[in-house]
């Protein structure tokens, strides 16, 4: 029903509360990381995955090497072996100093505190996961926290409406991780901890847009229930099994209705596009969305698609020009927004949109303003769009 505008990044910034995390030390034989908050970290960290920001960087607070006045006690030199550390979003320069004290990298809190305090490049501290080395000088581990290749994670950014095919593509392209591996992992859906009502079906959907951190040394199947895990975060941010209830339809049909919203709008548009797709399936009316004819084709390019790619498109169970109803599934992966106006939409009679090409204008019209549709609809065509 109307072309798809570029629709931005969903960044976040995630504060969650301190718990365990480095991996102890791998090769040098000299023991594992001193007891402590982090005991048991090695085991732990394979099952804990970090959500990053875009550009977000660590909050070090500078006054804390006060606390630790008097417990400075350092190592000398770069260390041995490999240990591997986690660095959260949020951590302030007493959160690092504890980390690497209890992974065994530095001495003590104060080492690491110091050296921190006199060099203001440590404000670029990014989070993820770095290789470090046991027994370091505070300042030896600033400068290995200071260097990108100790850093192991790789920043993946997965956009809005980025469909499952486009997300294990940019995996594939950006991480070691094979294709092959990837798409078996997708091809299970129930072992990724997608959600009861997803029993069935396809991960479309479930891979929700962020940017992740992706720890290294783990399986491709943990790094896609890494995506699954934050759906259901922002699932139950939103209420999505109790609103879907409200509007009498199930969560995975909600979720469809989301996909659907992403492909079609800009944010400003969502609940206008909500109420459009929820009165035609009242009506019984065919949703007639372009986007779901390319998803069917598996076409996500902005050409115009050709009355024979359209005829193709109606023998496959994701068409709506023809046929009333859903399609089969969700046709990307939506974001949080989305989500909010599937469950939300706008209240009227709003029952027809189209977005013109050259303005990206979208244009809403109520059922007893069809004529209004079709000359909107003439216009589009003389711009080049809606199959013009």
């Amino acid at each position: 029903m109307s072309e798809r505008p570029d629709v931005g990044v969903e960044a976040l910034m995630v504060g969650q509360p301190r718990r365990r995390r480095s991996g102890g030390n791998r090769n040098d034989g000299s023991g594992g990381p001193p007891s402590g908050r982090r005991a048991g970290v090695v085991l732990l960290a394979l099952v804990v995955f970090t959500v990053i920001g875009v550009g977000a960087l660590v909050g070090l607070g500078y006054g804390v090497s006060r606390v630790f006045a008097g417990s400075s006690a350092d190592y000398k030199g770069s260390g041995t072996g490999s240990v591997e550390v986690q660095i959260e979003t949020g951590d302030s320069a007493g959160d690092i100093a504890a980390e690497l004290h209890a992974a065994g990298v530095v001495k003590s809190d104060g080492a690491f505190t110091d050296a921190a305090s006199k060099d203001t490049r440590s404000r670029e501290i990014q989070p993820g996961y770095y290789l470090l080395r046991s027994h370091m000088s505070g300042k030896a581990a600033l400068a290995l926290l200071l260097d990108p290749k100790s850093r192991e994670s790789s920043r993946i950014v997965i956009p809005e409406g980025f469909t499952a095919k486009q997300v294990l593509a940019r995996l594939a392209a950006r991480t070691t991780y094979t294709a092959q591996a990837l798409q078996a992992a997708a091809d299970n859906p129930l072992a990724l901890g997608v959600p009861a009502y997803a029993q069935g079906h396809p991960i479309e959907g479930f891979l929700f847009p962020a940017t992740y951190d992706v720890p290294p040394h783990r399986s491709a199947g943990e790094v896609l229930t890494m995506m699954v895990n934050r759906f259901t975060v922002a699932a139950e941010a939103v209420g999505l099994v109790d609103g879907a209830k409200a509007l009498s339809r199930s969560p995975y049909e909600v979720l469809t209705v989301a996909s659907l919203i992403q492909a079609e709008a800009a944010p400003a548009d969502f609940a206008k596009v909500s109420e459009v797709i929820y009165n035609r399936l009242k009506d019984g009316t065919p949703l007639g969305l372009e986007a779901t004819e390319r998803y069917a084709l598996g076409s996500p390019s902005d050409a115009n698609l050709t009355v024979s790619q359209l005829a193709q498109a109606r023998r496959s169970p994701y068409s709506t020009q023809q046929r009333a109803g859903l399609p089969a599934g969700p046709i990307d992966n939506p974001g949080q927004a989305a989500l909010e106006a599937a469950l939300h939409p706008a209240q009227g009679d709003l029952f027809y949109y189209l977005t013109l090409p050259q303005t990206h204008v979208t244009k809403f019209f109520s059922k007893s303003d069809h004529q209004g549709f079709l000359d909107a609809e003439a216009e589009c065509r003389s711009q080049g769009g809606c199959g013009g």
